[in-house]
């Protein structure tokens, strides 16, 4: 990445982060596009080389969560804790004697682990509103019952 480019993504950072605090502190209807650029320290003009509207900068905040989330999936990689889960839930499946042998277990070990570590995302970013073990209670009836019906003996 060249230094305009990373000038570039500095210059939106600031009008998100400007954007988000001014929301915060004055509320959505209350600010307009001239106050984010006062507050980033850029020119007006700037803020349509990055947005069309006021709007548009809500939507680039509500992303923000999933990409420092992104951001941080090497860190959490380095814990090795996914590998293991992923490795168990494999030798698990490799072991259960009730499925057939041509049972595509690495794609079944993704599909569960991704589904398994998406609720408990879902339910991070939700502050608790929904109970874990009942929605792992309705995956396991409804879309595990699902995925290894084909592959039952």
């Amino acid at each position: 990445m060249n230094k305009r480019q990373k000038s570039a993504i500095e210059t939106k950072r600031k009008l998100i982060s400007a954007g988000l605090e001014l929301i915060k502190e004055k509320g959505f209807n209350a600010i307009n596009v001239e106050d984010i650029t006062k507050k980033a320290g850029v020119a007006k003009g700037t803020f349509y080389i990055y947005f069309k509207r006021k709007e548009d900068i809500v939507m680039e905040i509500s992303r923000t969560p999933f990409g420092e989330i992104a951001d941080n999936v090497p860190e959490t990689m380095d814990s090795k804790k996914w590998f293991y889960d992923y490795e168990m839930l494999e030798s698990i499946l490799k072991n259960a004697k009730e499925l057939k042998e041509d049972t595509p277990i690495e794609s079944l070990t993704h599909i569960i682990i991704s589904e398994l570590y998406g609720m408990m995302l879902c339910w991070c970013m939700s502050d608790g509103k929904f109970e874990p073990l009942d929605w792992t209670d309705r995956f396991c009836d409804v879309q595990l019952t699902a995925i290894f019906k084909p592959y039952l003996k």
